[in-house]
């Protein structure tokens, strides 16, 4: 039997379609764990977790842009998921400090709203976003919708476990959001021209 105190089987269920009750019912002990650490997570955000994408099919898989052909979804160990009023940046943010702890393998910004956590049991604890060319790059803490645009620039990383490649954990990282660091780069062109922009 899956399911767990905040997460039921019909939830379960509902975010594994169009996998069928039997299909996931196969890795029901890798849910187990998954929805486990997802408990745990809970607890942390305070909030209401909605799950997104649990078990998937080896045919759902690879209709998917960015998903790996080694998917964890593929076995309940990955689920995708979203925490009403709390955006993916709030959500990576608060869980950065405790993905060790909480035995996540990798936890991956997907969007705006939707974040990835990964159960595998290599709890490797990678911080990663989806970039917009494919792949995944790490993500920069303390930044709102991190690196997106260097994304194009990045160098994609290999595929393995939830599709995310293999980079390296990350330590804490700059908390300067970049849109300051652009800021200042333009101030400083504007003062070394001794002129000022005026707006008519």
């Amino acid at each position: 039997m899956i399911g767990s105190p905040n997460f039921s089987r019909a939830e379960i269920l509902r975010a594994s379609l169009p996998a069928t009750p039997a299909q996931v019912e196969r890795y029901a002990s890798n849910i187990q764990h998954t929805t486990a650490i997802l408990e745990r997570v809970r607890a942390i955000l305070g909030k209401p977790i909605v799950l997104e994408s649990f078990v998937r099919t080896p045919e759902e898989n690879r209709s998917l842009a960015n998903a790996s052909a080694t998917s964890d979804h593929l076995s309940g160990l990955a689920v995708d998921v979203r925490v009403p009023g709390m955006p993916a940046d709030e959500i990576m943010e608060r869980l950065a400090p405790h993905v060790r702890a909480l035995g996540i393998d990798q936890l991956i910004r997907n969007g705006p709203n939707v974040v990835h956590i990964g159960a595998g049991r290599r709890a490797r604890g990678e911080l990663l976003v989806a970039s917009a060319a494919g792949g995944y790059i790490p993500y920069r803490m303390g930044t709102v919708a991190p690196i997106v645009a260097d994304a194009t620039r990045a160098a994609k990383a290999p595929a393995s476990g939830a599709g995310a490649g293999s980079a390296q954990s990350l330590g804490p990282w700059p908390v300067a959001s970049v849109a300051f660091v652009f800021a200042l780069a333009i101030l400083a062109v504007i003062l070394s021209r001794g002129s000022y922009v005026t707006v008519p």
